[in-house]
């Protein structure tokens, strides 16, 4: 018999269900054992849909049931740091979500317990995976655009321009805007550009948001603006928003440097990658390698193509089921959260002080 990777999960939301129950359940050396919520009737809803036979409404039960290979943490960014770290001393490999914890110092703590405890330890910075991000980071790696110059990444969505309650842009369990969309956008120019030296940033809170209960909160920010310096000596900005009225909205990414540019647009009705050489006057389309379309329609969304990506290549969760048996090694480790971590850090560091801050 193959060998099977028990995995429980904790959270229940929608991206919870799309992202992470399907691929663990279409790997077929993964049991899919254990759910835990705290709303008794979605836990039990995804339990019936997802065929899992036990249910949890607290973590620490969970983590101590002692019949676990693996949790998932999908839950708010405040419980990232105490459900992973019980879970590591409990001997058990862990994929959180972004953004690893609510600061660096937390991020780092994770990072360390899963070194020293040998675990498995994977951040979801599944973007990545995208078949623009695979294609642009393929190009780079072979010199199209020679020395980095200068970069920019816009990330934006129009989720929290309403009153209703967002834990996100609530600074006791969120990180905004910086950690929700920022987080991938920072773990993108890292991918793409390299290490980051210093960061300036600016952060806002255009929507007034209440509790259920009709209470305020203190804001945590739901539009961020950083300038970025590079170790190498590049810069890029980012800017990030959840209050933003598109009507595509999604991610813009360009990329420039001594041989020629390179920019992409995705996460929207109408998805491209294109370049310009130093000796071309006008872009070209780039066409996407058939490698990385994994059997997926081109011209699918990229939430719907990431579906199937999910169903067709080892990434997200099933990647990390590969590697905890062996198969292959995680793209993306607690290591690229805390340094995602730090840079958010530092964000909030420079908007409080209107100065730059070193990493």
């Amino acid at each position: 018999m193959e060998e099977k990777v028990r995995v429980g999960v904790i959270g229940t939301s929608g991206y919870a269900s799309y992202m992470h129950y399907t691929g663990i359940k279409s790997h077929p050396q993964a049991e899919l054992m254990a759910i835990c919520g705290r709303n008794p009737e979605r836990t039990a809803e995804l339990a019936a849909v997802y065929s899992i036979p036990r249910i949890f409404h607290d973590y620490h039960d969970l983590i101590e049931s002692g019949d676990l290979d693996e949790v998932v943490v999908v839950t708010p960014d405040d419980l990232h740091y105490p459900i992973t770290m019980q879970a590591l001393d409990a001997g058990l490999h862990v994929l959180c979500e972004k953004p690893l914890a609510m600061n660096s110092a937390h991020a780092r703590e994770m990072l360390d317990a899963a070194q020293t405890h040998g675990l498995v330890h994977m951040i979801m910075f599944e973007w990545r995976a995208l078949p623009e991000i695979r294609q642009m980071k393929k190009l780079i790696d072979q010199g199209y655009q020679g020395k980095v110059y200068d970069g920019s990444i816009r990330w934006l969505a129009g989720y929290g321009r309403g009153p209703e309650y967002l834990w996100r842009a609530d600074a006791a369990h969120g990180i905004g805007a910086l950690g929700d969309l920022g987080s991938h956008a920072i773990d993108l120019a890292r991918l793409f550009m390299g290490e980051i030296a210093r960061v300036s940033a600016h952060l806002a809170n255009h929507v007034q948001h209440f509790r259920p209960d009709g209470q305020p909160f203190i804001p945590s920010n739901d539009s961020a603006v950083l300038l970025l310096e590079f170790t190498n000596g590049a810069h890029a900005t980012i800017e990030v928003s959840f209050t933003d009225h598109l009507p595509e909205g999604g991610c813009e990414i360009l990329l420039t440097g001594s041989e020629g540019t390179l920019q992409s647009q995705f996460l929207s009705a109408n998805e491209w990658i294109r370049g310009a050489r130093k000796d071309e006057e006008s872009f070209q389309t780039i066409v996407l390698d058939d490698q990385y379309l994994a059997g997926c329609d081109p011209a699918t969304h990229s939430f719907d193509r990431f579906a199937g990506i999910l169903q067709n290549q080892p990434v997200g969760a099933r990647q990390f089921i590969n590697a905890i048996l062996g198969k292959a090694p995680v793209e993306t480790t607690f290591f690229d959260g805390w340094k995602a971590q730090q840079v958010i850090d530092a964000a909030f560091g420079s908007h409080r002080t209107g100065i730059w801050v070193m990493i």
